[in-house]
């Protein structure tokens, strides 16, 4: 599991599943079956698929049809995307279940799909797919889209790739279990698995087959255990040559001791926090351990999606690859945390290989995202579905003369300034925030640029700044600052600029996609002027809020909103709530995932919940994160106030049975929003509290039935996980603390 802050960007704009079939342009199984036939006939060439001819079925079958119900091999029509087996054991193929998507989301060519049988990060991709063709599912435009990607072919017009690159890993296919965990601590009287992340980077430590002997040596405590963990790495000379590609049963014991040490190795160089059923690091550590401990090149980096286009991001990807060097890339899901992965090649159809970490388990190509780049509908950039704090590891290689550490300084809170207006020899004092989002330790100076375009004419008043990875300084205020008398009259952007100790070079801080990193100024010979550029989103409500059908206690309901955004694109979060009318303290927050809504684009978006609020009568209202800023979101009401607020009745399920025989668990939090009540008619065993890094903020076990409060009033300000393990099983739901 990676414990980086991850945070998953998607559309939901949910339609029950009984009126799909009224907007989507839908998909049959044999619609989707004939595609799926096409590929491999038309576009695959491996070693485990013949030439067919194009008449001749491929050996295909339907494993799994993705639907709001339970999925079966007998479901058919309405499916948001369809598996097919190819034979025993060459392979599956995913195909969408809407003619707008990307017809294939992906597929592998060796082993065989069970939806009983996936790994973590398999399954959190997979769940993309669904939420964004729901979302997809849920607009009425009946344009037809090109199957293409004008994003990707725009990156092949600025550099030359080729046009596949066969996975880099080959056939190195390893796992988190035994042998691979028989040196990881024991946990109670289990060994801790050893965490994706050691996982990832041990497989593409054994494609470079790279370090002969480690270097240095590190100490640590992991949150989770009472002792500490210490690896001398100089003294251990990895055993390349006993380490095999795959392991399946077959292996000695010092094929087994190979592996498991480089394993524990990558697990502790990243401060692993183990535990018995899974293991967490942050993959910000990455970088440097990579280069600290094992030897690595110092230009590794670690990118944060956020901060950079689409086009940039796929721009970077390729680069990589076709420099024959495969990424480590971490995605996430809003109830599973984070995880880490590998990104190893692509094919001539622009599906990335992902190798899952699983064993080789449905290692294979794979959509960044299942709508086409140029779907109009649901959110315009809906591409970006799974990228909101994802990030990859880059430059992965051993180490070459020619480079250098590279930093990562980005703008976490935008440039403001004391006065708007100032005369031409005033001094001025500016508001921002940083933060050191790369992999390495920065030191050197933060100062303010003056530029006219692309060119830095006056740097203002740098300041020395060390600062480690993902720390900074959100809220900094620099004061006494002057425009030079030898700048011109005339326009500029003022950006915030940094430079290491080791660095030539100024870089401008990047802001978030979607939110100002500059200032306008302008400069006359009586007056200094500056301006915020308005790239900020404008939402409003074009009508009242509604819901799809009635709402029962118990059962999924789906809520409804159109909004008109007249400013710039909007990349947070967006939230119903349900307030009890009688009491005024039980609440419900309905989604708390990002929302994309472009600039000028009005889009209804429907959010389906299942309602575990008791039945009765509660006030319906939208709110918005008006900062478009996921690390420090600031909810508020939608405007205009008439639009925002509709009374709602949830009612009891009308099934005949009793309302007492109903077996649901409730969360709810009062007014304050510094208690949880959980209601439980099962014993609840544990109840468990995450912040969105994964880490453990609360553990209690209260052994009981009935109405369970528990305080967060410690709590900080964000986004926590709880889960709750009852008699009857767990149940997991996010919540946002104010």
């Amino acid at each position: 599991m990676n414990k980086q802050t991850l945070k998953t960007r998607i559309f939901f704009s949910l339609l029950l599943i009984s009126n799909i079939s009224i907007y989507a342009k839908s998909r049959s199984s044999a619609e989707a079956l004939s595609i799926a036939n096409s590929f491999y006939q038309n576009s695959i060439t491996t070693k485990s698929i013949s030439t067919k001819s194009s008449t001749e079925n491929v050996g295909l079958t339907l494993a799994y049809s993705c639907t709001d119900g339970i999925a079966t091999r007998s479901s058919n029509e309405n499916a948001y995307y369809y598996i097919f087996n190819r034979g025993e054991n060459n392979g599956f193929i995913i195909i969408s279940g809407d003619d707008r998507a990307k017809s294939v989301l992906g597929y592998s060519d060796c082993g065989s799909f069970s939806a009983k049988v996936m790994p973590e990060n398999f399954k959190n991709w997979m769940s993309l797919y669904q939420k964004e063709l729901k979302a997809l599912a849920a607009t009425d435009d009946a344009t037809s889209i090109v199957q293409s990607s004008s994003v990707l072919s725009a990156t092949t017009k600025a550099t030359s790739f080729s046009t596949s690159i066969s996975p880099l890993l080959g056939t190195i296919a390893w796992n988190q279990l035994s042998p691979y965990n028989i040196l990881c601590p024991k946990v109670g009287t289990s060994r801790a698995p050893t965490g994706c992340v050691a996982t990832a980077m041990a497989q593409i430590m054994k494609y470079y087959q790279w370090p002969i002997q480690g270097a240095g040596s590190k100490k640590y405590k992991p949150d989770s255990m009472s002792d500490s963990l210490y690896v001398d790495f100089s003294k251990t000379a990895y055993n390349w040559s006993n380490m095999k590609n795959t392991y399946s049963g077959n292996s000695t014991a010092i094929q087994d001791t190979a592996v498991a040490i480089l394993m524990y190795h990558c697990g502790v160089s990243v401060s692993m926090d183990y535990t018995a059923y899974s293991s967490a690091a942050y993959s910000n550590y990455i970088p440097a351990a990579l280069s600290k401990y094992f030897g690595y090149d110092s230009n590794i980096q670690i990118f944060s999606r956020d901060f950079y286009t689409e086009a940039e991001w796929l721009q970077m990807i390729k680069t990589e690859l076709n420099a024959g060097r495969p990424i480590l890339y971490g995605g996430s899901s809003t109830s599973e945390g984070g995880h880490q992965f590998i990104c190893d090649g692509y094919d001539t159809n622009n599906l990335f290989h992902f190798n899952w970490g699983w064993g080789g388990y449905y290692n294979g190509y794979f959509e960044l995202s299942s709508l086409n780049y140029e779907t109009p509908g649901i959110g315009g950039s809906v591409t970006d579905g799974f990228t909101v704090w994802q990030d990859m590891v880059t430059g992965i290689q051993k180490p070459t003369t020619t480079s250098s550490k590279s930093y990562e300084i980005y703008l976490i809170k935008k440039i403001k300034v004391g006065s708007e207006s100032i005369t031409r020899s005033q001094a001025f004092s500016l508001n921002f925030g940083y933060a050191n989002y790369g992999g390495n330790l920065f030191s050197g100076n933060i100062a303010f640029g003056l530029y006219q375009g692309s060119t830095l004419v006056s740097v203002i008043k740098q300041y020395s700044v060390t600062t480690d990875t993902f720390e900074g300084n959100d809220n900094l205020t620099v004061s006494r600052l002057e425009i030079p008398t030898t700048v011109a009259n005339g326009t500029y952007q003022l950006y915030c600029i940094y430079k290491a100790s080791d660095q030539n070079n100024w870089s401008i801080l990047r802001g978030r996609v979607g939110t100002p990193n500059s200032l306008d100024v302008t400069v006359t010979s009586t007056n200094v002027t500056f301006a915020t550029p308005d790239v900020y989103p404008k939402l409003a409500l074009t009508g009242a809020l509604s819901t799809i059908g009635n709402l029962y206690y118990g059962k999924a309901g789906t809520f409804s909103a159109t909004i008109q955004n007249t400013g710039g694109e909007f990349n947070s979060y967006l939230s119903f709530y349900l307030t009890s009318t009688e009491t005024n303290s039980t609440s419900k927050q309905i989604n708390y995932d990002p929302i994309n809504i472009p600039s000028g684009a009005t889009k209804t978006i429907e959010i389906s919940e299942d309602i575990t609020l008791t039945p009765g009568t509660y006030v319906l209202t939208l709110n918005y994160d008006a900062n478009n800023n996921q690390d420090s979101p600031s909810m508020v009401l939608l405007t205009p106030n008439e639009n925002n607020s509709r009374s709602v009745l949830i009612e009891n399920y009308a099934t005949g049975i009793e309302e007492a025989s109903i077996d649901k668990l409730s969360v709810y939090s009062n007014t304050e929003n510094d208690i949880i009540y959980i209601q439980s008619p099962s014993i609840v065993k544990s109840i468990m509290i995450f912040d969105i890094s994964g880490k453990s903020t609360l553990l209690k076990k209260p052994m009981t039935t009935g109405n369970i409060p528990i305080s967060v009033s410690d709590l900080s300000k964000g986004v926590y996980l709880i889960k709750i393990e009852t008699e009857e099983g767990s149940y997991t739901e996010k919540f946002f603390k104010k």
